[in-house]
């Protein structure tokens, strides 16, 4: 059995895509490859951007990395919501995401309150 059916057997199982495709989509098997393998490839593509986005904001650390970063967080919610169609797991994808959101924000402003310290000055004091 090579992957290709592995996933698509796999897929026959999943109750979400099954209700998905019994109301929206004809019964062609074409129909439903095209449909799965476009929306693992969206998923894989949305995912890799997440994490390069993730890796590149804690390498910079930067605020405006950091807010950029939640933004496509967002969004990445957003997507992982209609990617629910691929499988439930999804579901605790967007529950990590809003904690990885809560965290960007807490260390954006982290970042900020360093940021606004003052910046100390060295007084050279030599004692006998």
């Amino acid at each position: 059995m090579c992957i290709r059916d592995r996933y698509y057997s796999w897929y026959k199982k999943n109750d979400t895509i099954q209700f998905f495709l019994r109301s929206s989509l004809s019964k062609s098997s074409v129909d439903v490859n095209l449909l799965y393998w476009g929306l693992f490839i969206a998923n894989a593509v949305v995912m890799g951007i997440y994490f390069l986005l993730g890796f590149i904001a804690i390498k910079k650390e930067r605020v405006s990395i950091y807010e950029s970063f939640t933004c496509y967080i967002i969004l990445s919610m957003i997507a992982k919501i209609l990617f629910t169609v691929i499988s439930a797991f999804n579901i605790l994808m967007i529950i990590t995401k809003l904690i990885a959101y809560v965290y960007c924000k807490f260390l954006i402003s982290l970042i900020q309150s360093i940021l606004t310290l003052p910046v100390p000055v060295h007084i050279n004091c030599y004692l006998p």
